[in-house]
């Protein structure tokens, strides 16, 4: 595939950006709760400490260096429709997000929602 447009969408590109962040809490709550991590004030500091480290790493990544060529990661999402394009949001930063992602994924979980 080669990529031939990137389009920052910052409306829709947080919108992505923040299920894809509570996609990941609620894989990382499953790991845990499968591995017997089930009391939920272990669970919501465990998940609360990697998914703030992880959004740091998307908000002020650290340069990553391969081949003597320097890279940083930024989070992108290829469109269905089309993909060649990649959207993604220069507007907001992802650890902004990170503990509200785990307490509503804590506090559906609690109300029986899936």
């Amino acid at each position: 595939m080669s990529v031939t447009e990137s389009v920052v969408q910052n409306g829709i590109g947080e919108d992505l950006g923040i299920a894809f962040l509570n996609s990941v809490v609620n894989s990382l709550n499953a790991a845990l709760k499968d591995n017997g991590v089930v009391d939920r004030a272990t669970r919501e500091k465990v998940l609360s400490a990697f998914v703030f480290d992880f959004a740091m790493k998307l908000d002020q990544p650290d340069e990553i260096t391969v081949n003597d060529a320097g890279f940083t990661p930024v989070l992108c999402f290829r469109s269905s429709d089309d993909e060649s394009k990649l959207v993604y949001s220069t507007a907001f930063d992802y650890h902004d997000y990170a503990h509200a992602n785990v307490f509503g994924a804590l506090d559906a979980e609690e109300q029986g929602e899936p």
